[in-house]
């Protein structure tokens, strides 16, 4: 697809091609730093196809003009233009894509000629830079990869390697060709095949590092690590699948030999070790003790040998970091890794440390083997504790959870060597590290004595962020005031101030920092003592360390003593990281969505369904209303039934009785509160229609009416008032039942029930008229009178 270029794009190439066609060759490496810089803003113009290019011939021209300039920098006879060509042709096709690329066949041979030339070092350098990143921009197209890699790639390799070899090849140099093989091989193994045997020459001699050979040249750290990659990537080179078996048998070797470097380097003190691999020694006991401390000949692995117990401590670095690289490294193909023969290696050299005043017993010296040689292996021990370390770290970055249940095994065996050594910087920060991964592992399932276990790791994590050697001053008077002396720390070493620009410093305090929140976060705040989290609180402050304040505050302290939460940390990270978002996160945490921008409509539309919520329920309650009103009239017209028929049945008795004590409540005081809230009770038998009970208040005798002539001229001011009746299916010869009226009528209404009760079953019928229960629910304010209203047998 043709991109579309713009004229800011077609006056900046203009400008670029116009200064290297007016800038003289000799002046050009100054200005083409800044040229091929702009070349990346007109990557519109230079990616452009061939059809789009026809169309605008001022932009086709363009392109073939600078393209022609390219060219023939590249053949130029100056060091300065070949230099300003491998810089420019880097930068036009990075820029161009894959347009550009597709036309670069002509600019890898001539680049391939400027690596055959004797041009400086630097100039040899970006060359194989540049070669390298164009045949890594072919691999997602075949057709490239057999125009432009296939055939420019076995002149590439083998001029490196006698550029390699030759004396004015500098140290850059040879770092960067082995990089570059490092990326190669494992797309182009056929190809490197051929070569394999160089190759791999090549890297032992940087790792063997033999002081015995004279070498004209000192290989670094880059270089061993960039040897070490290159080395393992090689078993891609093994013909017929057989990538991953060769890979095994690197690895198996590699271990043998660190070993047999163990027999000799560690002869001066009395190992107490099994292999559980199967690993046998390289020597009887009588051998070792007899002669220096070297190797008779070249190892398993295949490096030289070396003669002295600094040589082989130093072999015995390379060996292990060998082996880590085995791990970080990708595989050709799927295969099992011997983890077994690996851990055995760490188990091994973990259990020889440096002896203390306070573990003589743990390192048992060999006293066939002089005191000099014992205490230089003493120099070298924490060397060789950091290699394993970090493999220890590389194993558990590489398998992760899956080797869980080993885990604990290096925890102890970490914890071991930092007991033991952690006077020594490189120490302390790979233990750091490495207990930083552990416990984002498995930090939560430590019990209660591994927390504790790790008391002096912590302690001295806070003591490398909060050094407590520094000379604390103050102003007294207008007088600076000083200590003048510095205290020690709690590893045991004093630090000076000038420490702090190290190297070593800065990755000791990179570690710690990282391994603080992660012992605030992961630990279980009920197996710490209170001290070491209060140590812990109070490094996180002093040194702004955002993210354990924010573990501190999540995982806050449980205090022992009782079952709440001690003080949080909370205000320091507000007030200290005020604009973070997860500091505001943490502080409002529920804090509810605000809508804005809403629009007319939608609000019209709630409007109404409230509306309509409103109708419905009113509608609601004119329905109840109405039931309550048709259940009223009807309840109203059966009292009327059975009243009538009581005054025409009713018994003589029966209202004298009533009558004698409405007489006997009318001699009462008229100022007496007839309402009073605990009436006295009245009570009338009737045993001629089973046990009933009426509860009924007095009424005052203004208000009072016989049964013969009053009964009929309440009967509408009670049946106006809303009632519920009741009928209980029981029959009356049953328990006896109890009826309750709240209100008026009182007497009356109780008479009268009794008497329709009685005129009913003496009807000469089988049917018994049940109790009849008429209660008030209109008045709530009568619910008080309820409890105090008189009791009436019938």
């Amino acid at each position: 697809m043709s991109r579309k270029s713009s004229p800011q794009a077609v006056a900046t190439l203009k400008q670029i091609s116009y200064r290297i066609a007016s800038t003289p060759v000799e002046r050009l490496p100054q200005i083409i730093p800044n040229l091929a810089g702009l070349l990346w803003n007109c990557r519109d113009l230079l990616g452009s196809t061939s059809a789009s290019t026809k169309q605008g011939s001022d932009d086709g021209m363009l392109i073939h003009r600078l393209n022609v300039q390219l060219t023939t920098l590249l053949q130029d006879r100056t060091v300065q233009g070949r230099w300003s060509a491998v810089v420019l042709t880097k930068a036009i096709i990075e820029a161009g894509g894959l347009e550009t690329l597709s036309k670069s066949n002509g600019w890898v041979k001539n680049l391939l000629g400027i690596l055959k030339k004797p041009d400086p070092p630097t100039t040899r350098r970006l060359t194989v830079i540049t070669l390298t990143r164009i045949f890594t921009l072919t691999w997602d197209h075949s057709n490239l990869i057999r125009e432009i890699t296939t055939p420019a790639l076995p002149t590439f390799i083998s001029t490196c390697l006698s550029n390699v070899e030759r004396k004015t090849c500098s140290s850059s140099e040879i770092q960067t060709v082995l990089e570059a093989f490092a990326v190669l091989v494992p797309r182009h193994p056929a190809t490197f095949r051929t070569f394999e045997g160089q190759i791999r020459s090549l890297c032992k001699r940087i790792l063997s590092n033999d002081e015995h050979i004279a070498r004209s040249m000192y290989y670094s750290e880059g270089h061993r690590a960039a040897a070490r990659l290159l080395l393992v990537a090689l078993h891609c080179c093994a013909p017929k699948q057989g990538a991953f078996e060769k890979w095994d048998e690197i690895f198996k070797t590699t271990t043998t030999a660190a070993h047999a470097t163990c027999d000799q380097v560690f002869r001066a003190v009395i190992e107490d070790w099994k292999s559980t691999s199967g690993i046998q020694p390289s020597l009887s006991s009588q051998d070792l003790v007899v002669g220096e401390c070297q190797s008779v000949d070249e190892d398993a692995a295949g490096l030289s040998r070396w003669s002295g117990i600094f040589a082989g401590g130093q072999r015995l670095i390379t060996l292990v970091d060998l082996v880590s690289s085995h791990v970080t490294s990708s595989t050709a193909g799927p295969g099992p890794v011997r983890l077994g023969m690996m851990l055995d290696l760490v188990t091994r050299i973990c259990g020889v440390i440096v002896p203390t005043a306070a573990r003589q017993d743990f390192t048992k010296p060999n006293q066939q083997i002089a005191k000099d040689e014992r205490d230089a292996l003493y120099t070298l021990l924490p060397g060789v504790h950091v290699a394993v370390l970090r493999l220890m770290i590389v194993v558990l970055e590489r398998f992760g959870t899956a080797i869980t249940s080993v885990i604990p095994g290096l925890l102890d065996q970490s914890l071991w060597v930092f007991r033991a050594e952690k006077g020594d910087d490189s120490i302390r920060a790979a233990t750091y590290a490495l207990h930083a991964d552990i416990l984002t592992l498995m930090g939560q399932t430590l019990d209660k004595d591994q927390v504790i276990e790790l008391t002096q790791v912590v302690m001295s994590c806070c003591s490398d962020l909060i050094p407590e050697d520094e000379p604390t001053s103050a102003v007294v008077n207008g007088t600076f005031k000083g200590n003048g002396a510095n205290k020690h720390s709690s590893n045991g070493s004093a630090r000076s101030a000038h420490t702090k620009g190290t190297a070593v410093y800065h990755e000791l305090e990179s570690a710690a920092a990282r391994l603080l929140p992660v012992l605030l976060a992961k630990l279980n705040t009920r197996h710490m003592p209170r001290k070491l989290r209060a140590q812990l609180d109070r490094t996180a402050i002093l040194t702004k360390n955002k993210d354990g304040l924010i573990a501190s505050v999540l995982n806050p302290p449980v205090n022992a003593a009782a079952t709440g939460l001690q003080s949080s940390l909370l205000p320091f990270l507000a007030k200290l990281f005020p604009s973070f978002p997860e500091v505001e996160a943490i502080l409002r945490p529920c804090m509810p969505v605000l809508l804005t921008g809403r629009k007319g409509g939608e609000e019209e539309e709630e409007e109404e369904d409230e509306e309509e919520e409103e109708e419905d329920g009113n509608d609601l309650e004119v329905e109840n209303a109405d039931e309550d009103e048709d259940e009223v009239l009807e309840i109203e017209k059966v009292g009327s039934e059975i009243a009538a028929k009581a005054q025409a049945s009713a018994e003589p008795d029966l209202l004298s009785a009533l009558d004698a004590h409405l007489d006997s409540t009318s001699g009462q005081d008229q100022s007496e509160d007839l309402y009073d809230a605990t009436p006295p009770a009245s009570t009338v038998n009737a045993s001629a229609f089973g046990s009933a009970t009426v509860t009924a208040p007095p009424i005052d005798a203004s208000k009072r009416t016989t049964p013969h002539s009053g009964a009929l001229d309440h009967e509408p001011e009670q049946s106006s008032k809303r009632q519920r009746m009741t009928l209980d299916p029981e029959p009356v010869s049953a328990a006896p039942s109890t009826t309750s009226v709240q209100e008026q009528p009182a007497v009356l209404g109780a008479g009268l029930a009794a008497a329709a009760a009685k005129a009913l079953s003496d009807d000469g019928s089988d049917f018994e008229m049940p109790p009849l229960t008429m209660e008030m629910d209109t008045d709530s304010e009568d619910e008080g009178d309820e409890e105090d209203e008189d009791v009436l047998p019938l």
